[in-house]
Formats: C-alpha cells, sequence, structure tokens
C-alpha cells in the first residue's frame, strides 16, 4: 500500500482514498460504483450506460440545464461512464471549489431526478453512439471479437444493442437504480490539497447515509465459436485476433505485458518493422494485453490490403510465436522500460490520472500502489525473466474475427 495515501472505511462499506498534492492547484475526484452492463439482464442490454448518463440529466432541485449549469459556472469539468464492471464519476477543477463540486457530484449520484421528458432524448442519444459505431469497421469488428472471446455478459458491449434499448422505459431505468446502485464497494479516490479531516467530514456528510445493499452477481455463459467473418464489400481487410492470457494482477502479468510491448510498442516494435516497415503489408498494426473482468486476453488487430491480408495474419502468428523461441534483445527490452517509465511519471504529475490509478489497483488488487513500486515491476524485469515465461509456454491458439470481402484461413491447430 502506498504509504502517501490515506485511506478510511465508513460503515456503510463505502472507501475513502486521499492522495495529498500540496503542488498542485487542482483538485480531482474518481468514484466508483459497483455496478456495471453486466448487471444488465439479457433482454435489456445498455441499461447500466442508460441509468449512468440520466443521473447527469437533473439531480435534487436541479433540472437537466441547471444541473449543467451549475458545474460550469464552478469552472469544473466532469463526466460519467459505464463500463462492464462499475460506473465511473469523475470531476476535476481547482481546489477552491472542490467543496462545491462534490457537493453536486454526491446529488447525481444519490439523488438523480429521472425526470420522464428527459428519456427518450437521452436514450436517442445512446442508439446514436451505438448507430456510429455500427458504420465504423474496427469498433464492428471489436464487438464482434469480444463476443466470441469471452463469456456472458463479460461479452456485451455496454451501449447495448438497439433492439434492447427501443425496448426500455424510465420505470427500467429508476428500478435498476433502486437494485443496484449502493454504497457498498462504492470507491471514492480523491487528489489535491483539501486536508484529510476536512475531506473526510464531508464525504461522511454527503455519503454516510448512503445505504448498502446485497446484488447477486450474474451467471456466466460461456462464449461460442472460434471464428467469424463480416462481409464487407471494402477494399481494405481488417483482421482481429484474440488469445488467452494471464489478467492484471496474475504474478505474470508483467512479464506478458512487457513481452508484448516488444511486440508492438511503437515504430520500433517488431510487428511495426515486420508487416508495414519491412513489407509494406499494412497500414496500421498492434497487440496488446486487456483485462475483461477475470479475463485476460491477448488482442491483435490489422487493418491491411484484400490481397495482402492472409500473408500479414501469418506473420503476425509468427512473431507472436517469436517470443516463445527467441530471447528479445537487451535493447528491445530497455526501450519498453523506458517508455513505460515516462508514461507512469507523466500520469503521476496529473490529479486526474492519480485518482483513476487508485480506483484501478484497488478494484484489482485491494491495493493501491505507489510510483515507485509501480516502476520496480518493471525495472527489475530481464531478458530471461521474458524467455522463462514466453518458452515454458503452448503455441497460442486463437479467436479471429475479419471483416472485409473475404475470410481468412487460420490453421487449425492454432485455433481455441
Amino acid at each position: 500500500m502506498d504509504p502517501h495515501i490515506q485511506k478510511r472505511s465508513f460503515d456503510n462499506g463505502l472507501t475513502l482514498f486521499y492522495d495529498e498534492t500540496p503542488w498542485s492547484e487542482s483538485f480531482a475526484f474518481a468514484i466508483g460504483v459497483q455496478v456495471g452492463s453486466r448487471h444488465d439482464a439479457p433482454n435489456q442490454s445498455g441499461l447500466a450506460s442508460l441509468t449512468c448518463e440520466m443521473t447527469n440529466r437533473g439531480a435534487g432541485d436541479y433540472d437537466n440545464r441547471s444541473f449543467y449549469e451549475a458545474l460550469l459556472d464552478l469552472g469544473v469539468s466532469s463526466g460519467e461512464t459505464a463500463t462492464k464492471s462499475r460506473t465511473n464519476f469523475g470531476a476535476r477543477g481547482v481546489c477552491d471549489m472542490w467543496e462545491k463540486t462534490l457537493e453536486l457530484i454526491a446529488l447525481q449520484i444519490l439523488h438523480p431526478r429521472f425526470d420522464e421528458d428527459e428519456f427518450d432524448e437521452c436514450r436517442m442519444t445512446q442508439l446514436q453512439e451505438i448507430v456510429a459505431l455500427e458504420d465504423e469497421p474496427r469498433a464492428r469488428g471489436k464487438k464482434e471479437i469480444l463476443r466470441i472471446s469471452v463469456p456472458f455478459p463479460w461479452n456485451r458491449s455496454s451501449l447495448g444493442e438497439r433492439s434492447s434499448l427501443a425496448e426500455l422505459t424510465i420505470d427500467d431505468v429508476r428500478q435498476f437504480y433502486n437494485r443496484h446502485y449502493r454504497a457498498n464497494g462504492t470507491v471514492i479516490a480523491v487528489a489535491g490539497k483539501m486536508g484529510w479531516e476536512r475531506l473526510q467530514d464531508k464525504v461522511f456528510q454527503l455519503f454516510g447515509d448512503w445505504e448498502s445493499r446485497d446484488v447477486d452477481s450474474p451467471n456466466e455463459i460461456p462464449s461460442e465459436g472460434s471464428l467469424s467473418h463480416i462481409e464487407s464489400d471494402t477494399a481494405q481487410t481488417h483482421i482481429f485476433l484474440s488469445a488467452e492470457e494471464v489478467p492484471f494482477g496474475h504474478d505474470d502479468y508483467w512479464r506478458a505485458v512487457t513481452g508484448y510491448g516488444v511486440l508492438s510498442g511503437g515504430v520500433s516494435s517488431r510487428l511495426f518493422t515486420e508487416v508495414r516497415e519491412k513489407r509494406g503489408l499494412c497500414y496500421t498494426v498492434g497487440a496488446d494485453v486487456s483485462t475483461i473482468g477475470p479475463y485476460g486476453r491477448l488482442q491483435c488487430y490489422c487493418g491491411t490490403k484484400r490481397e495482402s491480408a492472409q500473408e500479414a495474419l501469418e506473420i503476425i502468428i509468427r512473431e507472436i510465436d517469436r517470443l516463445r523461441v527467441e530471447p528479445v534483445s537487451k535493447s528491445e527490452l530497455d526501450f519498453v522500460k523506458i517508455s513505460t517509465r515516462t508514461s507512469l511519471v507523466t500520469q503521476g504529475e496529473s490529479t486526474a490520472s492519480r485518482v483513476r490509478g487508485i480506483l484501478h489497483d484497488w478494484f484489482n488488487l485491494k491495493t493501491v500502489r505507489s510510483l515507485d513500486e509501480k516502476l520496480a515491476l518493471y525495472e527489475c524485469l530481464t531478458v530471461d525473466d521474458l524467455y522463462d515465461y514466453f518458452s515454458s509456454r503452448p503455441p497460442l491458439k486463437f479467436k479471429m474475427v475479419t471483416l472485409g470481402a473475404d475470410a481468412l484461413q487460420l490453421p487449425k491447430e492454432r485455433t481455441l
């Protein structure tokens, strides 16, 4: 646990973290409520996101317009979003405005109005987001590879489907809120210079009476299929690969992330060099390790010309396999370490990044790491560490989605 982070657990199950930043004239809040799209009923996909958006359309005595203007008058930047696991609320501004801002965000979370005359416009906004993504090939492919890669309900889009959204009502939103929004499990992370005692008193005043309740976890259903092709009359072919990997929090996670950083960590990475620079087979290619609920996945994407797609696919798999049979070079490892250090240090200078990091660590690790701890996870890695990890694993098996005129061939022994 970062010794600079102060923590308090309240009787109703809410947890408060405070990262004092006396050098900063800004504050940031990040509040995570443990309700997300995985709690949507099978026929109500998108309800968590719709409920989240409706909290922003009036709270307490403020209607939609006056709530927006109240935040604007404070010079505050705020936002909210529903992910698969939780609903996040955030705000940042100048330090003098932190109390009034927290009061407004507390109203949004605890006393949303859910005015019926706001519902249709709110739902239409979400529908437009879905339609926009349906017109974007990369978004369509990402949605499909998610569907076949991880179990239900983790494999659904948080935005939902047009058909289910069309059937939702304002009563559905109210019932979802009353059933799932709760104090227990909620985390409030704050960075700034408001003072620990003063902050605790304010949070207790605003959230101390918030009720806790039990919420059932939805049953998981295994995903179906390994290969999927989306027919599209386009000159490009979009390739999406997914394979099992370790999730965030696993002991080997840092070795996996660093190894794939060598594979896809910028213009000097192996994929960029081998697929794009040497052969000119694509306009973009990349890979990363993602965590979806309890599941870790290697996700690869390549956008290429139709006639080059099969060759590009084969080279991507070959480069992934190289991690198993050929140690990375020290220069490759050092480049990833330098890039990671730069990213972590830069994030640490932002109050908004600091509170997001607290939420991420606590929800996934049940601890909050210091910057030094994060850096040490990478700095201690050696070429032998990476080789030991990848060489001990069998060849990866993939699930694949292609979008374009032609489907591609994936060897049967490499299909999950």
